[in-house]
């Protein structure tokens, strides 16, 4: 038989070693009837829980006997989530617990519980009275506060993020508007600036074409094709061969109602191209032709030849052209391209349409390049027949002649 030192209940089973009430360590009776000092460690840790008042029992009396409570036994294992448990008030019980299960040899070597169910602190858990089966579910306490989830900060950061991308495409098209407007507004400058620079080269080189002279000029502007007018651009092909040996590359718009001449580059001819305007039957009001002279490349070095060159082109045309006188000389510019020209005037009396006059300029331009000789001469003629021309001064700047002048360029 052995005995609780704690409560003082007494069991007859030799091989239990705790007891089922408050968990204290069982122990042989002594014969001189006094209990052996014993020490209990579960004592550390109930610090501030004085243990029940030991019950009575009338003398000659004896405990109940109780089969062991193996839940109780478990409690001393492994700590379980409080979560799976239901809590319980603490204090002393009117009796001891029965379990369902019956006592085995495996409760013999469970290990001891440290804590007795009647000393547990208010936080502490217990096994339900009922064994958990695969079907149980452990229900919550309801002294047990349910436990709030922690607000996330995920949504504020997506938030965030939204609006610095929202910012960030804002401040993009703002960007791009300004950028793109500044382009349009260089753009349409730009155009408008070269619209008038256009302008203002097409009046300087009609002014340029009546002044006898001129300084040196950039290179021409670019060539815009006339409304009802035809290019043409020279070429090796057909040509005899004093021309090719003279080739110059050069092209022109001319206005569509003039005739070209098919003779013009073939044996015999001193010119590579020639284009006229005409009154039916056969009157000339205006005619372009293009020929070559030996440059040395530049206005600058031509210079000394341009007089002689003068007077070897005066004494051919004054053996054509009758009551032949020139002038005047100097430097001039046609679409922009520096060179130099004489003029001249005569007069064809007794035709059908009465005395012609007749007015003439020759040009020289240099290809631009030092070194380079293909050099171009430009014969201009006009009549009297033409009703817009009265003088040599409205050569090229009056009438059709100024579509040729104006898109003449010289080089690929």
């Amino acid at each position: 038989m052995q005995r609780c030192p704690k409560c003082g209940r007494t069991y007859q089973d030799d091989n239990q070693k705790f007891c089922t009430f408050d968990g204290g360590r069982l122990e042989q009776p002594s014969a001189s009837g006094s209990a052996p000092t014993v020490v209990d460690l579960n004592k550390t840790m109930q610090a501030g829980f004085p243990p029940p008042p030991p019950q009575q029992h009338e003398p000659g009396s004896t405990a109940p006997i109780v089969p062991p409570d193996l839940n109780r036994t478990v409690m001393g294992g492994p700590a379980t989530p409080t979560s799976e448990f239901q809590s319980h008030p603490t204090g002393p019980t009117q009796g001891p617990t029965s379990s369902p299960l019956q006592p085995s040899a495996t409760s013999n070597s469970l290990p001891p519980s440290p804590v007795p169910s009647q000393q547990l602190p208010p936080h502490a858990v217990s096994m339900p009275s009922q064994p958990l089966g695969p079907s149980s579910a452990p229900l919550p306490s309801a002294n047990t506060a349910p436990i709030g989830k922690k607000s996330s900060k995920l949504p504020w950061i997506l938030g965030g993020v939204a609006v610095l991308l929202l910012l960030g495409l804002g401040a993009g098209g703002v960007l791009l508007w300004f950028v793109t407007s500044r382009a349009e507004k260089s753009r349409t400058g730009t155009t408008i600036n070269t619209s008038r620079d256009e302008n203002a080269n097409a009046n300087q080189s009609s002014n340029n074409n009546n002044t006898a002279t001129a300084t040196a000029s950039p290179s021409p502007t670019a060539v815009q094709p006339p409304p009802n007018s035809t290019q043409f651009v020279n070429t090796r092909r057909n040509l005899n061969s004093l021309l090719t040996e003279h080739y110059a590359d050069f092209s022109f718009y001319y206005p569509r109602s003039w005739e070209l001449d098919t003779k013009a580059g073939s044996e015999g001819s001193s010119n590579f191209v020639k284009v006229e305007r005409k009154l039916p039957p056969d009157f000339t009001q205006e005619n372009f032709a293009v020929g070559y002279y030996e440059s040395n490349g530049t206005v600058e070095a031509d210079r000394p030849v341009y007089p002689s060159l003068v007077r070897s082109f005066d004494s051919k045309l004054s053996a054509t052209f009758p009551e032949y006188h020139k002038v005047s000389e100097g430097e001039t510019k046609i679409n922009s391209i520096s060179g130099y020209e004489f003029r001249f005037q005569s007069v064809s009396r007794g035709t059908e349409k009465g005395d012609i006059t007749i007015w003439g300029r020759v040009v020289f331009l240099p290809p631009g390049t030092e070194g380079d000789k293909r050099g171009v001469t430009l014969l201009m003629l006009a009549t009297s027949v033409a009703p817009e021309l009265t003088s040599i001064d409205d050569v090229g700047v009056r009438g059709e002649l100024p579509v040729i002048l104006n898109t003449f360029k010289l080089g690929q």
